[in-house]
């Protein structure tokens, strides 16, 4: 399982670095480069099984506001 979180986030970061190249107001640029911490720190600690519930959580969290920023964002 950490390594399809792995898989996912590495292909988060790459859609969010893509999409960086256009102009974007600081207020999107910073929730998609927080969602993209947010994201790889949760596959962290998946990885090192600790904190499991919360990372889970947190790494949900983080794909969801990727989604709802890129859906919503101008």
């Amino acid at each position: 399982m950490a390594l399809i979180k792995g898989i996912i986030s590495i292909a988060a970061a790459a859609a969010v670095f893509w999409r960086l190249a256009w102009p974007v107001s600081r207020a999107v640029a910073a929730s998609y480069l927080l969602a993209c911490w947010a994201i790889a720190g949760s596959t962290m600690l998946i990885w090192q099984l600790s904190y499991i519930v919360p990372a889970a959580l947190l790494f949900h969290a983080a794909a969801m506001s990727l989604l709802l920023v890129s859906w919503r964002e101008r």
